[in-house]
């Protein structure tokens, strides 16, 4: 009798012991330290005549020494003060012990918008911004917490170059062909040089379709100066209506319209692959 009383007082003690380490085991995966969230960029993408799309770089650490879930996060942005955009990422992943991971996530203003924060910069090219992200972790314990942080700072950002339409004339003409010069005037605001790689173009005259092509001839920006980028194209005269060639032989390019896009090729991150576009229309 005394040795089943001593077993059975082994098996309680083990399954107690158990449980306790189970218990301790979920104690810990329910207490999550708050991820840590550090912007590392905010960088321009891409712009239309509407839009500036930009994307907010950022690394998420996770400081706990158990892995943790993230089933995604809701996040704002402000600018200097000014709330400008609302997001929302639903991308699920898993985070180790001490572990990281980048994310980089679009950011959408309207191109007055994008406007006004540039001449809102100061003479070191600093925005103010604030991000907010209300992050979900989901762990076994755990399920759905909802951790809220605040990343608060400054970036540098440079001023972009503006492009105008310097000239455009009919420099020679030939039989079946002839040659067209069209110069640009780009001005370079920042203390830096800033390279472009590539010039795209399509020139309308009268609404028709006149000329498109590239320019890929590497040209440097002259910090603080004016800069011109010559693009001389040959066109064929016999692909073209009459309208069109007649306008063109009496020289009246009153009423073209011109789309080109400059990609930058930059070593600062904020102009890397930026495609900027020109716009122009004489009337």
């Amino acid at each position: 009798m005394r040795h089943i009383t001593l077993i059975c007082l082994y098996f309680f003690c083990l399954t107690n012991l158990t449980a306790c380490n189970n218990l301790r085991s979920d104690i810990l995966q329910f207490y999550v330290e708050d991820p840590v969230l550090n912007v590392k960029q905010i960088a321009l993408s891409r712009i239309n005549s509407s839009k500036v799309h930009l994307a907010l770089v950022m690394e998420v650490h996770n400081p706990n020494a158990h892995t943790i879930s993230l089933s995604g996060f809701d996040y704002s942005v402000k600018f200097n003060q000014r709330q400008v955009f609302d997001g929302q990422n639903l991308e699920q992943s898993r985070l180790p012990p001490g572990g990281n991971q980048l994310m980089r996530l679009p950011i959408i203003l309207q191109f007055s918008e994008a406007r006004r924060l540039l001449r809102e910069l100061d003479r070191d090219g600093q925005l103010q911004f604030e991000v907010k992200a209300d992050i979900a972790v989901d762990n076994v314990a755990a399920h759905a917490i909802h951790i809220s942080t605040t990343k608060k700072g400054a970036l540098v950002l440079p001023h972009l170059p503006h492009p105008s339409l310097a000239d455009i004339e009919v420099t020679e003409w030939g039989l079946d062909t002839a040659k067209l010069s069209i110069v640009l005037k780009i001005s370079n605001p920042n203390e830096f040089p800033i390279h472009i790689s590539e010039i795209g173009y399509r020139l309308d005259l009268a609404g028709q379709s006149w000329l498109n092509g590239h320019l890929k001839k590497p040209i440097t920006l002259v910090p603080n100066q004016n800069t011109l980028a010559n693009i001389d194209t040959e066109f064929h005269l016999d692909k073209l209506g009459e309208g069109l060639l007649g306008l063109i032989r009496n020289r009246d390019l009153n009423a073209f319209e011109l789309d080109a896009s400059l990609t930058l090729d930059n070593a600062f991150p904020s102009l890397q692959n930026l495609i900027l576009p020109i716009q122009y229309q004489a009337r």
